[in-house]
């Protein structure tokens, strides 16, 4: 199921793991080609939900979307429907994927989620396709682990960020958006964070070139599984590269 349109990143994730968090955040916002100031003239960090244009076109894939912008729903995967017209259980009928998780943007399996400048055009996109809980996986070493909380996550998704999104930078190497497992965290069904989700056996679930790219850099578009460590079969998974509360959110 790998599909990918430049090298993976081994270097970058590197990077994103050592780099302290404001800086591991400057390519994220390098995105947003203008950003808000306060009346300091400091910048204002521009959250998730803020940034994305309802009628932005797409960086995926065509053999991946659908004329109304969503992905098919995958095949024995736990989540929400992908129908465009389902509407959620709310009160007053909120349509899907308009929900809010804390500051963090409800999102339907095989529903864009994006980032574009200030002209609405499409810089960095996300798509949820899988989320699926096992009590075992493919371990790429040789020995098999058992999940330490009772089950593993595997979310499968596909990645891509716009060539144009390191042009006006005088580094664009080094402009990235990290997709590694450690920007995911879970609430369990419950709401409640679960610590933890990060273990040596969740590590080695998948061979390298399974796993979606630990950081996704101009002009790539990857797909792939991040595997977590979790204790229920339900929850919420938060993709939340700025440690704001201002990301994206899929139940499961």
């Amino acid at each position: 199921m790998r599909t990918t349109t430049a090298p993976r990143v081994t270097a970058g994730a590197a990077l994103v793991l050592a780099l302290p968090l404001a800086l591991v955040l400057a390519p994220a916002q390098a995105l947003l080609r203008t950003t808000p100031t306060d009346a300091d003239g400091e910048p204002v960090p521009l959250s998730i939900a803020e940034a994305v244009p309802d009628d932005a076109g797409s960086l995926l894939p065509d053999s991946l979307t659908t004329t109304t912008g969503h992905l098919p729903q995958a095949g024995g995967s736990a989540g929400t429907s992908s129908d465009p017209d389902a509407e959620s259980d709310t009160d007053g009928g909120t349509p899907a994927g308009s929900d809010m998780v804390g500051e963090n943007v409800l999102r339907e399996l095989g529903e864009v989620a994006g980032l574009a400048d200030d002209a609405g055009n499409p810089m960095f996109e996300m798509v949820v396709q899988s989320i699926e809980t096992t009590d075992s996986c493919p371990s790429r070493i040789d020995e098999t682990f058992a999940p330490v909380n009772g089950r593993f996550l595997v979310v499968e998704l596909t990645a891509a960020m716009a060539d144009a999104a390191g042009a006006d930078r005088d580094d664009p190497e080094n402009v990235f958006v990290p997709t590694a497992a450690d920007f995911f965290r879970v609430l369990d069904a419950d709401g409640v964070e679960q610590p933890g989700t990060l273990t040596e056996a969740s590590w080695s679930c998948y061979a390298t070139d399974e796993l979606i790219s630990p950081s996704i850099v101009p002009g790539q578009t990857d797909s792939g599984y991040v595997v977590l460590d979790v204790t229920g079969e339900h929850g919420t998974l938060i993709y939340d590269p700025t440690g704001t509360d201002t990301g994206w959110a899929w139940e499961y």
